[in-house]
């Protein structure tokens, strides 16, 4: 497994692989949260004042089981320390689900 730092790590790898996969996975997040929650507004929408707080966004990859690849903006919380194999997500293993 091969932990990545930051999100230009993705873009590398879709140009050593030379595809689009990862970055099309990251629009698509960016895209359902701007539209289904209104998130990134930006500009003459909002103002940042001494009000606003900052938080922290980690991005959560992963290609599913049926080669499918995922992109997933975290905000906030529920992060673990960094370690050398990065952050750690709680996820059900597909064998686990019943169908």
């Amino acid at each position: 497994m091969r932990v990545l730092k930051n999100i230009v790590d993705v873009y590398k790898l879709d140009r050593v692989h030379g595809n689009s996969l990862w970055a099309e996975a990251i629009d698509q997040e960016v895209k359902l949260l701007r539209e289904n929650f209104e998130c990134f507004r930006v500009g003459d929408e909002f103002e940042i004042t001494e009000d606003c707080k900052k938080i922290p966004l980690l991005w959560a990859f992963a290609i599913k089981f049926d080669k499918r690849h995922r992109a997933q903006l975290c905000a906030g919380g529920r992060r673990i320390r960094d370690t050398e194999t990065g952050y750690y997500s709680r996820v059900v293993e597909l064998e686990a689900v019943k169908f």
